[in-house]
């Protein structure tokens, strides 16, 4: 049964987005007593949620700001999400300092998105949300060659890149996961 299914109020929404507001300044908090009497249900759902948005740490972090207790089951998994964060994350960041060395010693010119550069411009740090893949954005006429590139230094493409497919509306975007 998923979330959606399960959940039977929207607390958990509103616990989120108040946890989430609360970690971006430039977002309109929320009614903060909304998360001071959770049960036990709602925090199961809150963190499966979470999970499943990529937002639980943003959420958690938040929520802290606000001054809402985070039980110490609920800190535990955010604990252990955290550090699969820094793993995912540390791989894609070391991944990110080899594809920028690859292309700028080819001459590529690229632009990174996404992942744990755009959330640390986001959020102030690279590991509050997995980031599953490398997204880097090449010149229409620079496609094939950034494409055989990356191939050649050992990157898997998606079939969209390597079949010179539309990513994100644009073509010649290419998404780099090693």
């Amino acid at each position: 049964m998923t979330w959606a299914k399960r959940m039977t109020s929207g607390a958990e929404i509103l616990i989120l987005r108040l946890g989430i507001a609360a970690a971006i300044p430039q977002l309109r908090l929320p009614d903060a007593t909304v998360g001071r009497d959770i049960g036990r249900t709602q925090w199961d759902s809150v963190v499966e949620i979470g999970r499943s948005s990529k937002t639980l740490l943003l959420a958690i972090e938040g929520l802290r700001q606000q001054g809402i207790p985070i039980p110490a089951t609920v800190s535990a998994v955010a604990d252990n999400e955290k550090r699969r964060i820094l793993a995912i994350n540390g791989v894609n960041l070391a991944n990110i300092t080899r594809l920028s060395k690859i292309c700028q010693n080819a001459s590529l010119p690229f632009v990174l998105f996404k992942g744990p550069i755009g959330q640390f411009l986001a959020y102030g740090s690279h590991f509050l949300r997995p980031s599953s893949d490398i997204d880097i954005l090449v010149h229409r006429h620079d496609f094939g060659r950034a494409s055989n590139l990356l191939q050649n230094s050992g990157y898997d493409l998606p079939v969209e890149c390597v079949n010179g497919g539309l990513i994100s509306g644009q073509r010649g975007g290419v998404k780099a996961g090693h």
